[in-house]
């Protein structure tokens, strides 16, 4: 696995440590619990501002593309 950019590195760490908050469907998971995620990168010292919601719904995009394209 390719070391992340260090501007992404909050929000890598963030998942790794709260790497249960996903919403989860019928069908698996749709989604992450961005309100769990959000309280928890706080309790970290990481600022949740619009660039954490942007990178957060990045991150939650390929990690939504990697887990279908693995069910197939």
């Amino acid at each position: 696995m390719p070391e992340p950019h260090p501007a992404n590195r909050d929000i890598i760490d963030l998942v790794t440590v709260a790497a249960g908050q996903w919403r989860l469907g019928p069908a698996g998971p749709v989604g992450l619990d961005w309100p769990a995620l959000a309280r928890v990168a706080e309790s970290m010292g990481i600022e949740t501002d619009e660039m954490f919601y942007r990178k957060l719904a990045i991150f939650e995009r390929a990690a939504l593309e990697a887990m279908r394209r693995d069910d197939n």
